[in-house]
């Protein structure tokens, strides 16, 4: 016998006493809290709360495939997880992730994207942040772009970043770091070759000093140790006439040097270059002239006491 539309729910609901299922307005409705497993098709799905996962994914899990019929993501409940890409967009804005690379831009052209797992050549990976159409900018409102670089617990270089390609597709700086030493802060610059130099930056302001007085060092007793050699380098055809060698100045002070650290692909220090701390000699150079101005007025003045003693005998 046929039945009405009210016969069809007594059917399904054992006479409305199965709330999953309810007629409202002459309409049948599936309540999905009632929804525990199984598979789910459907063009709309309007309000209510749909619990997916919980214990041994008893609510059931979200699956996803693609036009192969083939699971490409799920919902359970170990998160969302899914293959191939992942898109957001609003207007004409976007983000996009696949695998692990992450970009975004307008419309149809991609402008950044961050490669949380490059692989280079060596077999190395690393972490890449490109701008493919502008600059790349690094803003803090609050406060200055702080990068961390940590390679055990004593040592912290801050600022080891950044890259630059020549003309030719050569890395000419591979890294840029920043570290501190004796209130003094060093700059580093470091190629492929792990050739490293340094530029230092001294903090001289009186208001971050304490125990201020006139200094009893004799800075010519340093300078005066100080050896001059002409020398060629190892790489390339550079000549020096005259220059220092950064363990003879170590030996006469070590504040003359500050060594900088070496890495390899895989971030781990494989030893240093020591580099010549000119803004750490320029003191000792400077209180070494003053010390031989001061030597030389003292002689000028006994020469012209000696001069008027003469003066005196002869006349």
């Amino acid at each position: 016998n046929a039945l009405d539309q009210e016969g069809v729910f007594n059917r399904l609901t054992n006479n409305g006493q199965t709330q999953g299922i309810y007629l409202q307005n002459n309409r049948i409705y599936i309540n999905a809290t009632y929804i525990q497993s199984g598979t789910l098709s459907a063009n709309l799905i309007k309000g209510g709360i749909l619990t997916l996962g919980g214990a041994s994914n008893g609510n059931g899990r979200l699956e996803v495939l693609n036009s192969s019929n083939q699971v490409i993501g799920t919902i359970n409940n170990t998160g969302v997880n899914f293959m191939g890409v992942f898109q957001n967009r609003s207007g004409q804005e976007f983000i996009e992730m696949d695998e692990s690379i992450l970009k975004g831009g307008y419309g149809s052209a991609v402008h950044g994207r961050i490669d949380l797992s490059a692989q280079y050549d060596d077999g190395s990976y690393k972490t890449v942040v490109e701008a493919l159409s502008s600059s790349l900018i690094l803003k803090s409102l609050n406060g200055g772009v702080e990068i961390v670089r940590t390679d055990g617990p004593s040592e912290i270089s801050k600022g080891y970043a950044v890259g630059s390609i020549d003309g030719s597709g050569s890395t000419r700086i591979e890294t840029i770091y920043i570290t501190q030493s004796g209130g003094d802060y060093y700059a580093g610059f470091q190629n492929t070759q792990n050739t490293v130099r340094f530029a230092i930056l001294t903090t001289s302001d009186a208001k971050l000093k304490k125990n201020i007085k006139d200094t009893e060092v004799t800075a010519l007793d340093y300078i005066n140790q100080i050896q001059h050699k002409s020398f060629d380098l190892k790489e390339g055809t550079g000549h020096k006439d005259c220059g220092y060698i950064a363990q003879d100045l170590q030996k006469i002070y070590p504040g003359f040097v500050v060594e900088a650290p070496e890495y390899n692909n895989d971030g781990e220090k494989t030893g240093g270059t020591l580099q010549v701390n000119t803004f750490a000699m320029l003191p000792y150079i400077t209180k070494a002239i003053q010390e031989l101005s001061e030597e030389n007025r003292k002689l000028k003045e006994e020469i012209k006491e000696i001069k008027k003693m003469i003066q005196r005998i002869g006349g």
